[in-house]
């Protein structure tokens, strides 16, 4: 029998714990960038580290999915046990808990339960109604393909995948970031520098973190020594430091634009 890896459940569990900092920090800021200005400099702080920090739980999460999902090679059976064992049970329990929150809207706005809502929001056709549903649908969608998505990683060259995902965190994180940048030093809108490739065939963000938890599974044993750990750990504050630094300086924040490799 497979050995449980007990760093897993640790990840996971500090993944969930952001989740809970992240939205328990947006509902006690709710507020205006008036209002904001106006608290102490050691509660914005704190917003600024619960935040940050919070919204590091959905990379973890799609990390661990493509750390434990993507080095496998999925042949015909794997794949209909895949569908069978992980991606229909997803999708079935998330279509009870959107009956029940369906349930719970109608009661909390004292309104009769809509059928015809119910409905859209059951064939992904309507957003579920509270503001973290939209995770599931996300995950869902990434689940969609993986099979096939592992088996074609596969046949990328490790040194080609690399630079491909580099490109793409490029784009993603880092335009934005210098986009923040150039705002706080009030460079005229037609000089500012914007990401025109599309990524969503690829899944941006979110298919960006799958692949890099493939690409972490693939070279953990490289990882483990002491030196990339170092280099790993200053990746990840020095991307937490660009974004809260953008953050503060122009308030994207609280317009919710992606900077530094955060969701």
């Amino acid at each position: 029998m497979k050995q449980r890896d007990s760093d897993l459940d640790v990840i996971r569990a500090l993944a969930a714990f952001c989740v809970v900092m992240n939205h328990a920090a947006e509902s006690v800021y709710s507020m205006s960038m008036e209002q904001y200005q106006m608290i102490p400099h050691s509660s914005s702080a704190f917003y600024f580290a619960a935040f940050t920090f919070g919204r590091c739980g959905v990379p973890l999460f799609l990390l661990l999915s493509g750390y434990l999902l993507l080095p496998q090679s999925y042949d015909e059976n794997k794949i209909k046990r895949f569908y069978k064992h992980n991606f229909l049970p997803m999708l079935g329990v998330w279509e009870l808990w959107i009956f029940i929150y369906c349930v719970f809207l109608a009661w909390y706005y004292q309104m009769p339960f809509d059928v015809a809502q119910y409905i859209r929001r059951a064939l992904f056709l309507e957003h579920a109604g509270l503001s973290h549903t939209w995770y599931m649908p996300m995950i869902i969608g990434m689940y969609l393909f993986l099979p096939y998505v592992a088996n074609a990683l596969k046949q990328i060259p490790w040194t080609l995948l690399s630079i491909m995902m580099l490109a793409v965190y490029v784009y993603l994180f880092i335009v934005p970031s210098v986009n923040s940048y150039q705002s706080m030093l009030q460079i005229p809108s037609n000089e500012m520098v914007y990401a025109q490739i599309d990524l969503s065939y690829g899944g941006n963000a979110y298919g960006l973190y799958l692949i890099l938890g493939y690409a972490i599974a693939r070279c953990k044993k490289v990882l483990c020594e002491k030196k990339y750990r170092i280099a790993m750990i200053f990746a990840i504050l020095m991307g937490g430091g660009v974004r809260a630094d953008s953050v503060r300086a122009t308030g994207v924040l609280l317009s919710g634009n992606r900077v530094a490799g955060m969701v």
